[in-house]
């Protein structure tokens, strides 16, 4: 998107100032680049919402949304957990850690899940650690630290892949099975490849607040990117979710290329050949 200002400014004790102006409701990113003596090139980003809460969806929501994402949980429900724990090492002392593989609806729930040892009944908050666009293994060191402060903690990949392989598997997967994953079966809800994706985080709760260590009460989901996505989408359909942090999420109004709003990828809405793109994603934090 080009930007709707451009110029420079001549600094004054080290500070200038711009203004900007947006006539609907939105984002307006200010991106100041500066060459020193040196020739070494600096830039530095800033953003400001324009009555946020104004900004509407492209499209109405469908009218029988709830009712479909409804019937698809009550499909997942009929599937068994079948959780298989695997003890994996690790260097981290206190942390007991396993290779988690849980049935879902298509792809398997796979990840690492971990708790402090000898922790006791209904004493622990659950965190769901989801990952960012591209195809790779869940992080045993993500579960292991949060485990070690005093979390349950399960870290999923997004697409139900086996973990911990060498680098190669992720590598020819990503080239291969899920090259282009974000745009499969993307004519129809039924068959979208995020369908999959979104039913393995209800699933991967399922298991979580099985677990007798849990509290009862708390469940965060953290991820960034895709894996932003997938956290406002655990906290949308899932309400044992009380917590949720995106960080600069993909996936949202993907309808918006169609029109002059810029979204962040990835996508499963087919590119348009004018979309605008910027680097600017906000952040998302929301406790129920």
């Amino acid at each position: 998107m080009p930007p709707t200002t451009s110029g420079k400014v001549k600094l004054i004790n080290g500070s200038a100032s711009v203004t900007g102006k947006l006539d609907a409701a939105g984002f307006l990113q200010c991106r100041a680049t500066f060459t020193s003596a040196e020739k070494r090139p600096y830039t530095g980003l800033g953003g400001a919402g324009v009555d946020r809460l104004g900004i509407k969806p492209s499209l109405p929501v469908p009218a029988d949304f709830d009712a479909f994402w409804a019937a698809q949980k009550k499909q997942l429900a009929a599937v068994p957990v079948n959780a298989r724990l695997t003890p994996v090492k690790h260097p981290m002392a206190g942390v007991v850690a396993s290779d988690l593989q849980a049935d879902s609806v298509g792809a398997p729930v796979s990840g690492y899940f971990a708790k402090p040892e000898n922790a006791k009944p209904m004493s622990l908050p659950i965190i769901l650690l989801v990952h960012g666009a591209g195809v790779h293994s869940a992080s045993l060191g993500g579960a292991v630290g949060w485990a070690k402060q005093n979390f349950l903690a399960l870290d999923i990949n997004a697409h139900g892949l086996p973990n911990g392989q060498p680098d190669k598997f992720d590598t020819d997967t990503s080239k291969g099975d899920r090259k282009d994953y974000r745009a499969r079966g993307r004519e129809s809800r039924d068959t979208v490849y995020f369908r999959g994706m979104f039913l393995r985080l209800v699933r991967a709760l399922d298991f979580l607040t099985a677990q007798p260590e849990w509290d009862g009460k708390t469940v965060v989901v953290y991820g960034s990117s895709q894996g932003g996505f997938q956290a406002i989408v655990a906290a949308g359909m899932d309400a044992r979710v009380t917590f949720f942090a995106a960080g600069a999420p993909a996936g949202c109004d993907p309808q918006a290329s169609r029109s002059t709003a810029s979204t962040a990828g990835p996508s499963s809405s087919p590119p348009a050949s004018s979309r605008p793109r910027t680097s600017w994603k906000p952040s998302a934090i929301m406790t129920r």
